[in-house]
């Protein structure tokens, strides 16, 4: 039997890939042939395909609250600037306690209602961003977004979990390698991963053929 080299697992992949090109690959159809050999990976992807369409409508949905929270919040305040003058001393202080050359000279300078002033306005202005934050989330709960957000997140992992499990399932027949070629599309695996998952697949069909008849390619 020929061994399999990666150039000949590459062109096999590349003439699964023109096949299901032809057969609509893009789409959520499963073919009918085959379908006893290889049922349990061309059910998981028909399973994959369902899920991601209930994804789909979730984040359709999120992005419609979305645009309701951003519309009932509104913009996050600026806060309110520093007064020029102040800003200016302000910065003369800044300069000061750069060049202080003791704790004691520190504490001096920090104690300077100025920069207890500067202090609080600060304080005022992480207020109003905090009250806006809250009044966000309160938003945000009414309309529902944490539910939808946490939907489409356990949407998301489950399509994970039901396509890398496909890489572990060998495939006895094209359609099945057709299958995991397919869900990629959708997924996208790592590379290597959906590599040597059908290089997997096709070493098993190859030892299969008494002439190794299945796959043949140049050695590299």
């Amino acid at each position: 039997m020929p061994a399999i080299t990666r150039r000949s697992v590459l062109g096999a992949i590349a003439a699964i890939s023109t096949t299901a090109a032809g057969t609509g690959s893009a789409s959520a159809h499963v073919p009918v042939g085959n379908m006893n050999a290889d049922a349990e990976l061309l059910a998981l992807e028909a399973e994959v395909y369902r899920i991601c369409d209930l994804f789909d409508a979730a984040s359709d949905k999120r992005e419609e609250l979305y645009q309701q929270v951003e519309s009932k919040s509104g913009p996050k305040p600026e806060g309110a600037p520093f007064p020029p003058d102040v800003k200016a001393d302000f910065l003369d202080f800044l300069d000061q306690a750069g060049k202080a050359k003791s704790r004691e000279e520190l504490d001096h300078l920090l104690a300077n209602p100025l920069h207890l002033r500067m202090r609080e306005h600060e304080a005022q202005n992480a207020r109003i961003a905090a009250d806006w934050e809250a009044r966000r989330d309160e938003i945000r709960r009414q309309c529902g977004w944490p539910h939808v957000e946490a939907e489409a997140e356990r949407l998301m992992n489950a399509t994970g979990d039901i396509a890398e499990s496909m890489l572990d399932i060998r495939a006895l027949t094209p359609a099945g390698m057709m299958a995991k070629l397919r869900v990629h599309e959708r997924w996208d695996f790592n590379q290597w991963e959906i590599l040597n998952s059908i290089t997997a697949d096709i070493e098993q069909m190859a030892a299969a053929e008494p002439q190794g008849a299945c796959f043949s390619g140049s050695h590299v």
